[in-house]
C-alpha cells in the first residue's frame, strides 16, 4: 500500500459493484489506494482501527468514504450517523453511492451529514466518468474539502 496516496474507502457488499468499481478506477490512472469492505460492521471497525484495521501501514486512514446504503450489519444510514458524530472526521467527505433514486434517501443522507449522493451508473463507461469526478473534487491534492452551502 502507497502511503502518499489519497485512499478510498468503498463499502459495498455487492462484489459485482466493488469489481466493476476497482475496473473502473484503474482505466482512470488516477493515483489512489481503494479498501473494499462489505458491511457497515467493519466500515466503523476501520475508521476506529479496531482488531484487523489497527495497523496504520495496512489500513490508511481514507481520504474519501464512498458509502452503500444498504449494508449488511449496520446500513449506510448506520455508518454515516456513527461518521457524523465523531468530530475527527468532520472534514472527512462522505458520498453516497447507492442504487436507489429515492428522494427519500437522498434528503435523509443529506440531513445526516452526506456531501454527496450518487446513484452507482449503469455501465463502466459511466462509471469511470464519476471515478474522475470523485477525484477532481473530492480528492483534490494539497486542498482542504470543498464548502458545501447548508441547504
Amino acid at each position: 500500500m502507497n502511503m502518499t496516496l489519497p485512499t478510498i474507502l468503498h463499502v459495498d457488499d455487492d462484489d459485482n459493484d466493488q469489481l466493476f468499481f476497482n475496473l473502473a478506477h484503474r482505466q482512470t490512472k488516477l493515483p489512489a489506494n481503494i479498501i473494499e469492505l462489505s458491511d457497515g460492521e467493519q466500515a466503523i471497525d476501520y475508521l476506529d482501527r479496531k482488531g484487523d484495521y489497527a495497523d496504520w501501514e495496512r489500513s490508511p486512514m481514507p481520504s474519501l468514504v464512498l458509502l452503500d446504503l444498504k449494508l449488511p450489519r449496520q446500513s449506510g444510514f448506520e455508518v454515516l450517523k456513527w461518521i457524523r458524530g465523531k468530530s475527527r472526521f468532520d472534514r472527512m467527505p462522505v458520498i453516497i453511492l447507492s442504487s436507489s433514486d429515492e428522494p427519500s434517501d437522498k434528503h435523509r443522507a443529506f440531513m445526516m451529514g452526506a456531501d454527496c449522493y450518487l446513484v452507482k451508473p449503469v455501465s463502466v463507461s459511466l462509471l469511470v466518468e464519476m471515478v474522475k469526478y470523485l477525484h477532481r473534487i473530492w480528492l483534490p491534492r494539497g486542498r482542504s474539502k470543498p464548502h458545501l452551502a447548508a441547504a
